[in-house]
């Protein structure tokens, strides 16, 4: 059951009425607030799918970027630290932050011609810098859109850690995105192409390498957040950059259609939410059990710094991908 920020109020009551239903905190872009479209994003298919199971408090926006989401976490920790004195603190925080910054509307910024001069010769999240890179993006840059979104997960992981420390963080690497000349519209509204667009006014025009640097770019972006994920405990990646590769199955060039955030839900979301609850209902057995003390932080709904790579078996069989599973060595 999802309830919008503005109406903070409302479920600070359900809450109170409810203390025994888990409790999430959702911090979004358009894949968790996907505008004007019925088949609903990310965000909205969980909340029909736990229902009243799991009470989310969602506060995403499309076209947030990581600068703006940075400045909201005081506003976040302030709901956390009020839940928390009433001792009902999150159990989950659900974050989709980063793709506008990386393959989104503020692209273009880390572009360049092949002729302009090099900006930058190292990049700390991918050993290798491919020719198409090394031609086309400004590498310094795009290090600090990169660190702009480290900091963004860095300030939740404290947001977390101080207010609700036994709660679990859950985010994800999108999807395999393709450049090419399809919007977003809607009624005479038109927004995009964030990659295909902006790649050809700098002179890269071949569909090959365009797709190749979306991809590395999402695979540093996937680095970043292990690196994260790394550094602190129950924190998931959901490594979906490798799915929904048919372009036809998008709605546009970033955001895929009904089914394909389906797909994304019930091959990684909902398996790693379930992992979450499941977890938290063993902790509170556990804590009831006769002779045990309760004790404030003790579930521990998944391992230190893990990082997911892994869709259902459902998933696996949907779309006939082979997927593994990685986890971080434990610190």
């Amino acid at each position: 059951m999802s309830t919008p920020y503005n109406r903070l109020q409302a479920y600070l009551d359900q809450v109170a009425a409810r203390p025994d239903i888990a409790r999430a905190m959702a911090f979004g872009d358009s894949w968790f607030q996907y505008p004007l479209r019925r088949y609903g994003d990310l965000e909205t298919k969980l909340s029909r799918h736990y229902g009243r199971r799991l009470l989310v408090l969602d506060d995403s926006y499309p076209g947030r970027d990581a600068k703006e989401a940075y400045a909201l976490l005081p506003r976040w920790s302030g709901v956390a630290r009020d839940l928390a004195g009433r001792g009902t603190p999150f159990d989950l925080f659900l974050v989709s932050m980063g793709g506008n910054d990386i393959i989104g509307q503020d692209f273009a910024l880390h572009l360049k011609r092949a002729d302009d001069p090099p900006d930058g010769q190292s990049w700390p999240w991918h050993p290798a810098i491919p020719p198409v890179v090394q031609r086309h993006i400004r590498l310094d840059a795009l290090k600090h859109a990169f660190a702009k979104v480290q900091a963004f997960y860095e300030g939740i992981v404290l947001l977390r850690d101080t207010h609700a420390p036994q709660a679990t963080i859950l985010t994800h690497t999108y999807g395999d995105v393709t450049p090419m000349d399809v919007p977003y519209t809607f009624i005479g509204f038109t927004s995009g192409p964030w990659l295909w667009t902006p790649m050809r006014e700098f002179g890269l025009v071949d569909a090959g390498e365009q797709r190749a640097l979306s991809r590395w770019l999402l695979e540093s972006f996937f680095r970043m957040l292990t690196f994260v994920a790394k550094s602190t405990r129950a924190f998931v990646v959901l490594d979906t950059r490798g799915e929904l590769g048919d372009p036809a199955g998008w709605d546009n060039e970033i955001h895929p259609k009904g089914p394909g955030f389906q797909h994304l839900v019930d091959g990684f979301w909902v398996p790693a939410v379930d992992a979450v609850l499941a977890g938290a209902d063993n902790a509170k057995k556990a804590a009831a059990r006769p002779g045990r003390a309760k004790t404030r932080g003790a579930r521990r709904p998944v391992a230190k710094s893990v990082v997911k790579k892994a869709a259902a078996k459902k998933a696996t069989k949907r779309t006939g991908t082979a997927r593994g599973r990685t986890r971080a060595k434990p610190r």
